[in-house]
């Protein structure tokens, strides 16, 4: 019965599964723009961060083994419920992924991580900076974003390497 259900329902389920992950990346290099999900995005800048300094205005001191990154991204979007709900992160060579990371929540002049504009921003193009912490042997190579309802589709910024 279950081989009867899976044959005349494969074409379904295969669609499902293949939706259901980030499969199909819309690829560009630093500085250049990508169109997706009826905004124009793209990488500015990319570093290491350095002097990160909390909302109490005093040193976030890292763990060692870890580093910190920056990541400054730019959007134009006049349509802002398109965009949102998405979900940065920051892809290594080895394919590993980093979200934000709780530790540097509370940093000073850090922006709440997201695709839309900050409430008090009136233009549709802002720009938006995020903080990553990797282990320090990882080589970052892009910055993905993500929104499960566009899956298999995503966004893949390239970093210069």
């Amino acid at each position: 019965m279950l081989m009867a259900v899976v044959w005349v329902r494969w074409d379904s389920i295969y669609w499902q599964v293949w939706k259901s992950q980030p499969r199909l990346p819309v690829n560009a290099a630093e500085q250049e723009w990508v169109s997706f999900s009826g905004a124009d995005m793209r990488l500015v800048e990319f570093g290491g961060a350095t002097g990160i300094v909390g909302s109490n205005n005093k040193p976030i001191a890292l763990p060692d083994g870890v580093k910190a990154w920056k990541v400054v991204l730019e959007f134009k979007a006049p349509d802002q419920e398109a965009i949102g709900g998405c979900g940065i992160t920051l892809e290594d060579s080895q394919n590993r992924l980093y979200g934000r990371p709780d530790e540097l929540s509370n940093v000073r002049g850090q922006s709440f991580v997201s695709c839309t504009k900050p409430t008090e921003e009136s233009s549709s193009q802002y720009r938006t900076t995020i903080l990553f912490i990797t282990p320090a042997d990882a080589k970052p190579v892009a910055v993905q974003i993500r929104w499960i309802t566009k899956f298999p589709r995503y966004v893949r910024l390239n970093i210069r390497g």
